[in-house]
Order: structure tokens, then sequence, then C-alpha cells
């Protein structure tokens, strides 16, 4: 029963969580930059980057309780996540890869 849980609630929850956030926080970032004199570019490219280590900074941080080395994969797999979900726009991704993490981390 724990093996299904954490293979499938905590991915769910942790990836609406953190990387839900992130999507909505794009936007509003791209609000609050676009008042500046800088390319567009500069400013999609400054609003990724500051949205994906909010992301994996909370992430990390998150599972900070756990030990060092977890704060370390979980940053390592926040930047993962966090970089499917701006490429797909979905959250589909970081859920599956994040319940397929767990699956091989609780198997081993």
């Amino acid at each position: 029963m724990v093996f299904l849980s954490r293979l499938l609630s905590a991915p769910l929850t942790e990836e609406i969580l953190f990387r839900g956030p992130l999507i909505v926080g794009m936007w509003v970032l791209h609000i609050a930059v676009a008042r500046h004199k800088i390319t567009a570019r500069t400013r999609n490219v400054l609003v990724l980057v500051l949205a994906c280590l909010t992301s994996v900074l909370l992430f990390a941080l998150a599972h900070s309780a756990t030990g060092v080395y977890n704060v370390l994969s979980a940053g390592v797999f926040g930047v993962a996540a966090a970089t499917m979900t701006i490429r797909t726009k979905s959250l589909v991704p970081g859920i599956i890869s994040h319940a397929l993490y767990n699956a091989t981390g609780s198997l081993i």
C-alpha cells in the first residue's frame, strides 16, 4: 500500500504543488518584467529561469528532512521536471517521470 501511495499520490501532489504554480508564475513574472525596456527574448529567458529556479528550490527544500543527498537529487530531478513542464506546457510528463523515479527508488 505504501508503494502505491508513493507511486501515485506523491508525484501527483508534488507536481501540482511545485510545477503547477511554475506555469502561472511565469505569466505573472512575464507581465511584471514586460514593463522594463528589455528585448522580448531576454524577458522570456529571464522569466523561465526565475520560475524554474523558484520551483526547483522549493521542491528541493521540501525534501530537506530526508538528508542532503535527497535535497541534491530532488534539485536535479526538479530541473528536469520543470524543463518538461515548460517545454510541453503540461504537468503530465512530470507526473509520469516522478512516478517512475519513485518506483525505481522503491524497488532498489
